[in-house]
C-alpha cells in the first residue's frame, strides 16, 4: 500500500519542519503557500505557488494530494472550508475558525471550564477607561498578529496617551500574568481515537519572539512524573452517554410564576431542517398556542422555539395556571398540524413574518455581534437564502 501524499498549506518554519519530519517518514509532501519565496519549499517534494483564493491553484494543490493540513491559523476559513468537501483537511476548518480569533478562542476555552487569565472585549480607548482593574495588560488584535506584533503592554492608563493604537481593529485585553516559565505539551489523537501526550516542552522567548525550546523542561519531578504517567498510558476518550426516560419533573424556585414546558429533538426522530420548520413554528406559536394555552388556558405569554443546528424543539407557557391541561394541549399539537385549514391571507402574513425575522433592522452594533455569531458557526449567506427560499 502506498503511503499518501501530504499537502501543507503555509511554507514557514512551521511548514519546513512538518516537510523534514514527513520526509524521514518516507511520506512525500507538496505545499501551498501565497509567499514565492517560502523556505519550506526547500524541504518539500512540490511547490505551489498561488494566492489562498485562488481557485485556479487551489484545484491544483488540492489535485496532487490525499490529505491536507496547514502550519499557521491565518489561513482563511472559506478556503480550508471549500477544499474540506473533497479532500480532508486536518485539523477541522472548524478548528482553524476559532483558533484565528483571539476573544473566540478565549469564550471556547473557558466554556470548556478550562481556566485562563482574566479577559475582555475592547473595540474602542475608553472601554480601557473604564476597566483600569485589568491593567497592567496585554491589549492585542483579535485576529492575526504574532511574535508580539499586534500587541500592546499597558502598565497603566496613561501609556494609551503614548501609544499609536488604531482602535479600528478588534481587540482583546488580558490581564498581565507574571509566568515563572512556558510549558508546551503536545497531545496526538489518532483515527482509532487514541492518543498520545509527549514529554513537557520548555518555551525560552526573548522580546515576545520564541527563540528556543528544550526538552527535558526545567520542571518539578512530580510534575514531570505525571506527564510520564500520562503518556504511557493507552487512553482513548470517553464518550458520556446520558439516558434519560420519561419522568414527572418540576422545579420549585422562590417565585410564585408557574412556567409549563415540554421539548423534544426533532433530528433524533430523522426529521431534517427546511425552512418549512419556521413557517410551522410561527403557525403554531400565532395560531394554536396563543389561543389555546393564552386565551383560553389563561397562561400569561406561551411560546415555542426550533434550534437549527441542534434539532432542539421546545415549547414553554408564562404565568400558566394550568399545568396537565397545558401539557396535554402540547400533546394535540400533532393533531392540529394534520388538520390545519388556514386562509391564503393568513398565511401570506405569517410568511412574510417569517421572512423579516431573517432579516430585521439592526443597529451597528447588533449587526457586529450578529455577523460574529454567523461567522463562528458557519451560518452563511446561501443557508440564510435557502431558508428563505424554502
Amino acid at each position: 500500500m502506498s503511503k499518501p501524499t501530504l499537502g501543507i498549506i503555509g511554507g514557514g518554519q512551521l511548514g519546513s519542519m512538518l516537510a523534514i519530519a514527513a520526509n524521514k517518514l518516507e511520506i512525500k509532501t507538496i505545499i501551498f503557500c501565497d509567499d514565492i519565496d517560502a523556505p519550506a519549499q526547500n524541504f518539500s517534494n512540490e511547490f505551489i505557488h498561488g494566492d489562498y483564493n485562488d481557485q485556479n491553484k487551489i484545484n491544483e494543490f488540492v489535485n496532487k494530494v490525499d490529505i491536507i493540513t496547514f502550519e499557521f491559523e491565518n489561513i482563511p476559513f472559506e478556503t480550508l472550508n471549500e477544499i474540506n468537501k473533497s479532500k480532508p483537511v486536518l485539523p477541522k476548518p472548524s478548528v482553524n475558525r476559532i483558533i484565528q480569533h483571539r476573544l473566540a478562542e478565549k469564550d471556547f476555552i473557558n466554556k470548556l471550564n478550562i481556566r485562563t487569565t482574566r479577559y475582555v472585549s475592547i473595540e474602542k480607548k475608553s472601554e480601557i477607561e473604564s476597566v483600569q482593574d485589568m491593567l497592567p495588560g496585554l491589549l492585542k488584535t483579535t485576529t492575526l498578529g504574532y511574535d508580539g506584533k499586534g500587541q500592546y503592554l499597558i502598565q497603566k492608563i496613561e501609556d494609551l496617551e503614548t501609544l499609536n493604537i488604531d482602535f479600528s481593529k478588534g481587540y482583546i485585553l488580558e490581564k498581565l500574568v507574571k509566568l515563572k516559565k512556558e510549558i508546551s505539551i503536545i497531545i496526538t489523537r489518532f483515527d482509532n481515537k487514541k492518543y498520545e501526550i509527549y514529554e513537557p516542552v520548555e518555551n525560552l522567548h526573548e522580546e515576545q519572539i520564541l527563540k528556543y525550546s528544550k526538552i527535558p523542561a526545567e520542571i518539578e519531578n512530580k510534575v514531570l512524573g505525571l506527564s510520564q504517567k500520562l503518556s504511557s498510558k493507552k487512553q482513548s476518550p470517553t464518550k458520556l452517554i446520558f439516558k434519560t426516560s420519561p419522568t414527572n419533573e418540576a422545579f420549585l424556585t422562590a417565585s410564585s410564576v408557574q412556567f409549563v414546558g415540554k421539548g423534544i429533538n426533532l433530528f433524533e426522530l430523522g426529521m431534517e431542517y427546511s425552512g418549512r420548520f419556521d413557517v410551522l413554528n410561527a403557525v403554531l406559536r400565532t395560531c394554536f398556542l396563543w389561543d389555546r394555552v393564552r386565551v383560553q388556558g389563561g397562561a400569561y405569554g406561551s411560546q415555542s422555539s426550533f434550534d437549527s443546528y441542534s434539532g432542539d424543539y421546545g415549547l414553554v407557557s408564562y404565568r400558566d395556571p394550568n399545568l396537565t391541561e397545558t401539557l396535554d394541549i402540547y400533546d394535540q399539537i400533532g393533531d392540529y398540524l394534520e388538520t390545519l385549514d388556514i386562509s391564503d391571507k393568513e398565511l401570506t402574513k405569517i410568511l412574510i413574518g417569517c421572512v423579516g425575522r431573517l432579516d430585521p433592522p439592526m443597529t451597528a452594533d447588533r449587526k457586529g455581534s450578529v455577523s460574529m455569531v454567523e461567522y463562528l458557526t458557519g451560518k452563511t449567506y446561501e443557508l440564510k437564502q435557502k431558508r428563505r427560499d424554502e
